[in-house]
């Protein structure tokens, strides 16, 4: 009898961090990683990295233009303590014409289904270059500091997300595909997905 203790399966990780994609433990934080996507009820994010999205690619061809002006939201079922530096990966590219002054903003925000409470933003701007082959992209890093905010079950995330383009009226294009497909148009845009490593509190071990 003694033998059937032994032969249990032993592991070292903690069912309290498999929620997390990865961790900082000397910071104390939890990293969860969320993609940006579109559905038929609007933008969401979500950690499911299989999801493809309605729409993969955002596009503009005006001058100036917008490629995206939207809200990224996840609502959390149980209450969150989000801390740190929240760091947002926005792929972007050129497909013809003229280099493009494409600039990114992302604000995240804190919405208890009334009243929205911004905990930070920042901005990154870029100059894609003239499209030759392969075609350009690249991504917008944005790295944001929150502070320590408690959200409620029944509470939301909010990310919005603003990228716009100068230079001229030539097509750019801004991705949010889990999925991370191709344009099949443009085999050189091979990076689509929209990505937000969100911090929060570690729980106590």
């Amino acid at each position: 009898m003694a033998n059937e203790k032994m032969a249990q399966p032993f592991t070292t990780a903690s069912p309290l961090l498999a929620n997390f994609s990865y961790t900082d433990i000397a910071d104390g934080t939890g990293i969860i990683a969320y993609y940006g996507a579109k559905g038929n009820n609007g933008f969401f994010l979500t950690t499911n990295s299989s999801i493809k999205s309605s729409l993969a690619w955002a596009t503009s061809s005006g001058n100036p233009g917008t490629l995206i002006n939207d809200d990224f939201d996840v609502t959390f079922n149980k209450a969150q303590v989000m801390r740190g530096t929240l760091i947002a990966n926005l792929p972007i590219g050129n497909q013809a014409g003229s280099p493009k002054h494409m600039d990114g903003t992302v604000t995240v925000y804190h919405f208890d289904g009334s009243t929205e409470t911004q905990l930070g933003t920042g901005t990154q701007e870029s100059v894609v270059t003239a499209a030759v082959f392969p075609v350009e992209y690249r991504y917008l890093t944005i790295s944001i500091p929150i502070a320590r905010t408690h959200f409620k079950s029944g509470d939301t995330l909010r990310i919005t997300v603003l990228v716009t383009k100068t230079g001229d009226a030539s097509e750019a294009y801004a991705g949010h595909d889990p999925a991370n497909r191709a344009r099949t148009t443009d085999a050189a845009f091979t990076n689509s997905q929209m990505t937000f490593l969100v911090p929060f509190d570690l729980p106590d071990q």
